[in-house]
């Protein structure tokens, strides 16, 4: 019986360019296949795709400058957290039609892909963790 062969994981290396490209052609498919389990679980798939369908942007450059070691994330969005582990924090400089800007982005691997982070707009249920009547 044949070993089934490990894909090896994919590096910042590789995905940093094929993530520059989607936004610089408008690939919304490879944008939201990437983009973190937990965004899509608190947004939908739907609702990520929509808050994508403009993003196209020609000029979009993403130039790491620094990654620190992989350690925990805690993703915020919408008073939802969620904590995610071995996530690397990258600072960046961005470069978009409106702006140049310096921040910092996280990304994980899942699976052997690398995926980001995003507020896709209304989650799916209320996030509030207080209770009715609270």
């Amino acid at each position: 019986r044949a070993a089934t062969p490990v894909e090896a994981a994919e590096t910042l290396e590789a995905f940093v360019p094929r993530w520059q490209a989607a936004f610089r052609s408008g690939d919304t498919a490879f944008l939201v296949s990437r983009l973190h389990p937990a965004v899509v679980e608190l947004y939908g798939e739907a609702t990520c795709r929509a808050s994508l369908a403009n993003a196209t942007d020609p000029t979009w450059t993403f130039t790491v400058q620094t990654t620190e070691r992989p350690g925990t994330y805690l993703y915020i969005a919408d008073d939802h957290s969620t904590a995610i582990t071995e996530a690397i924090t990258v600072t960046a400089e961005l470069v978009t039609k409106s702006a140049t800007s310096t921040r910092e982005f996280h990304l994980a691997s899942v699976e052997g892909r690398i995926h980001w982070f995003r507020d896709c707009g209304e989650p799916l249920r209320p996030t509030n963790a207080s209770g009715p009547g609270g």
